[in-house]
């Protein structure tokens, strides 16, 4: 299950809170591609509903 552990560690370094957003936004990219559950829970928990009005916010 190496795909897995890989999968954990790429998770945990996207919710690490130094790397900058855009590194963050890739990494979770290439893991929802992979459908990766932790990704997906994780993404959800960055979305505030409702979407600030503020373009910059988005």
């Amino acid at each position: 299950m190496a795909t897995g552990r890989f999968k954990a560690v790429l998770l945990q370094k996207a919710k690490d809170t130094v790397i900058k957003p855009q590194c963050m936004g890739q990494l979770l990219e290439e893991l929802l591609k992979r459908e990766s559950i932790g990704a997906r829970e994780f993404a959800k928990s960055l979305v505030s509903i409702p979407l600030p009005l503020e373009e910059e916010a988005h």
